[in-house]
């Protein structure tokens, strides 16, 4: 008896569909920084649905920074959501200067203290003179060189 009413109920289990993400959800918002590598996994990184978060998978989507700050709204969800599902056809691959370098080079001969890191590319590093560095290379990380005066010098990707 035991096995005849067990053995149904282990067949439904198992042919259970999981239910589509809904977008926006914090499942989809979850599965989308994973995806794209966002944050490190560690709680390291934007919070999911943060404005800087939804610039930072614009940046990652896309290969470039937004004009101006993303809409971060369902309607914006929805367009990613398609953009993820095309695949990367749908996203060019990023470019040499993938870190945004164009669009920040007039900070050349300004203080490195007037920089709003919030608005700056996630992976931003400020390196000042004798500042030990890693030799990792991200293609969408923007290096900020500063002499000792403490002006912006030098813009490099890497």
């Amino acid at each position: 008896m035991r096995l005849s009413v067990l053995l149904p109920l282990i067949l439904l289990a198992a042919c259970q569909s999981t239910a589509p993400v809904g977008v926006g959800s914090a499942a989809w918002l979850g599965k989308v920084d994973s995806q794209l590598s966002i944050s490190d996994g560690q709680g390291h990184g934007p919070d999911h649905g943060s404005q800087e978060w939804c610039n930072a998978v614009h940046f990652k989507l896309y290969g470039q920074h937004a004009a101006g700050p993303v809409p971060c709204d369902q309607a914006w969800m929805e367009e990613t959501d398609r953009a993820l599902r095309q695949g990367p056809a749908a996203t060019p691959a990023p470019t040499a200067s993938s870190c945004g370098i164009s669009f920040y080079k007039r900070l050349i001969g300004t203080s490195a203290r007037d920089i709003d890191l919030a608005v700056m590319p996630p992976r931003t590093r400020i390196i000042r003179p004798g500042a030990l560095v890693t030799q990792d290379y991200w293609l969408d990380r923007l290096n900020v060189h500063v002499d000792r005066k403490g002006l912006i010098t030098e813009l490099r990707c890497g």
